[in-house]
């Protein structure tokens, strides 16, 4: 007869404590942080980097994180922890300090992604002077369609780039150093064998 080490359907000791101590104001902060990165990121020239090598496939990263971000957010929006939380919570916030490092550099060396995004939209036929050309000719309000207001904020993000990645450096080091697991020394019943 095999012994069964955990039952599929329990959720873990980890992933509850993650659970309970994650809240909408974190999420609200790594959704922000992950909105403002898709903005001054280039997929395909951008380097990213863990802290022992090198991310192979940008768009694969990105997808990732937002894939476990919005798991997690159904998961607190619906009140309802899942068996790997945990973990997706640690990969998180390993992307978090990879957007961190990526911030890093991009100050040091002075903006390089967001100073060819603002040489670009420079010329006539650049996207922004498209809009704002389209704007200054409408006699009435305008009202922004879905994908002109990406450009905007897109062009917003990059002409604040310093400001916004040194405050979401701030952010990241605060979620990256938030503890998700729950104090037991009272607890006799937990073990850390039995939680996985």
């Amino acid at each position: 007869m095999r012994a069964k080490f955990f039952n599929k359907k329990t959720i873990p000791q980890t992933s509850q404590n993650a659970f309970a101590l994650l809240n909408s104001d974190t999420l609200s902060s790594i959704e922000k942080i992950l909105s403002n990165f898709i903005h001054l990121i280039d997929i395909e020239k951008s380097v990213l980097t863990h802290p022992h090598s090198a991310i192979s496939d940008n768009q694969e990263f990105l997808k990732d994180l937002k894939a476990r971000f919005n798991k997690m957010r159904k998961a607190l929006d619906h009140g309802k922890p899942y068996r790997s939380l945990f973990s997706d919570v640690c990969k998180l916030k390993e992307g978090l300090e990879v957007i961190f490092g990526y911030y890093q550099t991009q100050i040091e060396l002075c903006q390089p992604i967001a100073k060819d995004y603002l040489r670009k939209i420079r010329s006539e036929d650049s996207d922004v002077a498209t809009l704002l050309h389209k704007i200054a000719y409408t006699e009435k309000k305008y009202a922004f369609h879905q994908n002109e207001s990406k450009i905007i904020k897109k062009h917003i993000i990059n002409v604040t780039a310093q400001d916004v990645m040194e405050q979401d450096m701030t952010s990241i080091q605060e979620i990256v150093q938030q503890s998700l697991s729950v104090d037991h020394l009272d607890d006799s019943e937990f073990s850390c064998i039995g939680s996985l």
